[in-house]
């Protein structure tokens, strides 16, 4: 006896032939189509490649490096931070007293520290300072070989809190001999030599970033 097949036998037939005809469109992934990404090196970080394919970017051997753009031309790769790429590549530390405390400064970039007394001030000359001479302690040291009998102005500002600082003032050769009268806020300052071509030497402190206190009773006439 013949007997006709349900409808959906027929059904489920003709599904398969359209599965089986039908062309979908192939994944193209690192030039491969229908590439498994699992099958890529694990924690790759996949990005669109030159060709318009994913390809895979694999983390680096270094831990802890950031993925780094290499521009529109290349791929990313895994780098260390360059110094370009910090808003601070490069620090200058300025200071007019000693430093401390503090621990390590580190930037990936050189760190410049600038100290105008860690290695004591800059001398400063000035061989005819005339009747009105100025000290600028900013400025650094003198060394003054008098030319008139001088009443100096001594510049000390806030930044120049306990700086060490010298003076050396010498007689001329011919002429004088030449006195030098120091202003009120140096205390302690010496009587210079009268002894041609003889020079005086003191070594002065600011404490307060106002004045000058004499360290030593000063060298005379030397």
């Amino acid at each position: 006896m013949k007997t006709n097949k349900p409808y959906w036998i027929a059904a489920a037939a003709i599904a398969l032939m359209l599965v089986v005809t039908i062309s979908l469109p192939a994944t193209t992934i690192n030039g491969v189509a229908n590439q498994v990404i699992s099958g890529f090196a694990q924690y790759a970080v996949m990005v669109a490649g030159g060709s318009g394919d994913l390809v895979p970017i694999p983390p680096s051997s270094t831990s802890g490096l950031p993925l780094i753009s290499q521009g529109s031309s290349a791929n990313p790769a895994f780098l260390a931070l360059p110094n370009a790429g910090l808003a601070n590549s490069s620090v200058t530390v300025n200071t007019s007293a000693p430093l401390s405390g503090g621990g390590a400064i580190s930037l990936g970039g050189s760190i410049t520290i600038a100290c105008s007394t860690c290695l004591g001030p800059a001398g400063v000359t000035n061989a005819t300072p005339g009747a009105s001479p100025t000290w600028t302690i900013a400025n650094g040291n003198i060394s003054w070989t008098l030319s008139a009998n001088a009443t100096a102005t001594v510049t000390v500002a806030a930044g120049d809190q306990w700086k060490i600082i010298s003076a050396h003032v010498c007689q001329p050769s011919s002429g004088g001999p030449y006195t030098l009268a120091w202003p009120s806020n140096v205390h302690g300052g010496m009587t210079i030599g009268t002894t041609a071509s003889k020079c005086s030497d003191q070594v002065f402190e600011s404490p307060d970033g106002a004045n000058l206190y004499a360290t030593s009773t000063g060298v005379i006439a030397q």
